[in-house]
């Protein structure tokens, strides 16, 4: 048996005596990677569901966004939606049907399957998307939390913060949002909803402490912070307790999959969800976004002015 290290001793002490069933010591040679296919430009986003990977490309020098899409396992791309977005692209989720891309010109939804022109949804400023199977909800930047039915219906306004709304993601049965001061940008504070808007609560909070937040959320546990600090909140309790992690920036794009916590840092590094030592997933300094399923970490990563980018995969 490996020895512990005394950065896995201090996580030892900090979860009550207890190890993760898999404790991540040291830092494994990664796996394998595939190549999954080309696109020209910069990937600004990155998606997948049960069959395809999807994607918008930026062209290098350009501000249109496109969206494409290809197999899991690898194949030829697909045009899905062009000119899809302007300007700064924030995110890409995905329904059943549809997928949802919001940028600093607004808010889209288009067919996944292509044969659909896309359609505006709304034309402010969007700062965050979360998807339901039933709804879609989005986040102004003047604090205004929206829903609208998925496929189609009339938008709502669920509830208006006096302060700024800088994350957004849904469950079944509740809405999670980071507030933060549109002044000072601190403190930050985890909040909760019901899916309707109603019963607003504040769960937990950074205090004064600055940096890029970032929400990820699994079943059962919320997980927030900043590159310095990582917080998970039960969400049946909301009871909040820190997560000692060892060597791991977290940055403001953090995916869970119930088992690990993934970010991009210098690649992609994964802990626990009950900290510890970070391990790598991917080394390459080059990558612009990436995604999870159950199997598998897919990314995009830039190559050179001249070649084009690669959206790859590689098993967990």
């Amino acid at each position: 048996m490996k020895p512990l290290t005394l950065a896995a001793f201090a996580c030892l002490v900090a979860c009550g005596g207890q190890l993760t069933s898999d404790p991540e010591i040291g830092d494994a040679p990664p796996a394998a990677a595939t190549t999954l296919t080309e696109t020209h430009g910069t990937v600004a986003a990155l998606a997948v569901d049960a069959t395809d990977v999807y994607w918008i490309a930026i062209p290098t020098g350009g501000t249109q966004g496109t969206l494409f899409k290809a197999p899991k396992t690898g194949g030829t791309a697909t045009l899905v939606a062009s000119r899809l977005t302007q300007d700064s692209v924030y995110g890409l989720e995905l329904g059943n049907e549809l997928a949802y891309t919001n940028s600093s010109s607004g808010l889209k939804k288009v067919t996944k399957s292509g044969n659909a022109s896309p359609i505006v949804v709304a034309l402010d400023s969007i700062n965050n998307i979360a998807v339901s199977s039933e709804s879609l909800y989005w986040a102004t930047a003047d604090g205004v939390i929206h829903s609208t039915p998925a496929q189609s219906g009339t938008p709502s306004t669920l509830l208006t913060e006096a302060k700024s709304i800088v994350l957004l993601a849904v469950d079944r049965s509740h809405i999670y949002w980071v507030r933060r001061d549109r002044a000072t940008r601190n403190p930050s504070t985890l909040m909760y909803a019901d899916l309707n808007g109603t019963n607003a609560v504040a769960i937990d909070s950074l205090g004064n402490e600055t940096g890029h937040p970032f929400l990820a959320l699994d079943a059962d546990t919320l997980y927030w912070g900043t590159e310095r600090t990582i917080r998970k909140v039960i969400k049946s309790t909301h009871t909040a307790t820190p997560v000692l992690a060892v060597d791991f920036s977290a940055g403001p794009r953090v995916r869970s999959d119930g088992r690990h916590l993934y970010a991009i840092d210098r690649g992609i590094r994964r802990i626990s969800v009950s900290g510890g030592n970070a391990t790598t997933v991917v080394t390459n300094t080059r990558i612009t976004t990436f995604a999870l399923d159950d199997g598998f970490v897919y990314w995009a990563e830039d190559t050179s002015l001249d070649r084009p980018a690669t959206i790859r995969r590689v098993a967990k």
